[in-house]
């Protein structure tokens, strides 16, 4: 740190060494100056929220219906417009992020496959269960 206060002359430079010494790339001091201008520290920050956890024994059985409903239809549910079926149900509850969708639907065995429609004379993908 003193380093960048004096002005970073190349030539006082220690990084080269710092890389050796930590095994590190050149690019890891940067981010570690600049987390440490904002934050005014390098450590990590306990308190970050993230993304809430969500109760699964909820969650599922409601994706379950929002794709059985599409099912019904004849018609692909894909995880956008499951997202906007649980939201319809449940407006003011924190939905799961469609990755976290995507992942259960893997784990329960539930996929996409491709489907011959004959009245629309073409391919239709909807979910199918294993």
């Amino acid at each position: 740190m003193q380093w960048v206060l004096a002005g970073r002359k190349r030539r006082d430079s220690p990084i080269q060494e710092l890389m050796a010494e930590h095994g590190v790339s050149r690019n890891y001091f940067a981010r570690l100056l600049a987390k440490l201008s904002t934050t005014g520290s390098v450590a990590n920050r306990p308190r970050r929220r993230g993304r809430p956890k969500h109760r699964w024994d909820h969650w599922g059985p409601l994706i379950a219906r929002a794709i059985q409903a599409r099912r019904r239809q004849r018609r692909a549910a894909p995880v956008s417009h499951i997202r906007k079926q649980l939201a319809s149900w449940e407006p003011e509850a924190t939905l799961p992020s469609a990755e976290q969708i995507r992942r259960w639907m893997i784990e329960h065995g539930l996929h996409t496959v491709r489907v011959r429609v004959e009245a629309d004379h073409g391919e239709r993908r909807r979910m199918h269960e294993a």
